[in-house]
């Protein structure tokens, strides 16, 4: 798949000194995207199913 994700930031983390870091958890996508994801997704979870039946 060909889609343009980035990294998600969801907040700060400080560091002794006063130093801040950005914490980033997951990514973003373009809404455009998300129905192509989501059918991927729910088939990787159905091979996965049965392959474990």
């Amino acid at each position: 798949m060909e889609i343009d994700v980035v990294p998600a930031m969801v907040g700060w983390s400080f560091h002794v000194g006063g130093w801040a870091h950005p914490e980033y958890n997951g990514f973003v996508v373009c809404k455009e995207s998300v129905p192509a994801l989501l059918d991927a997704w729910r088939a990787d979870n159905m091979n996965k199913a049965k392959a474990a039946a």
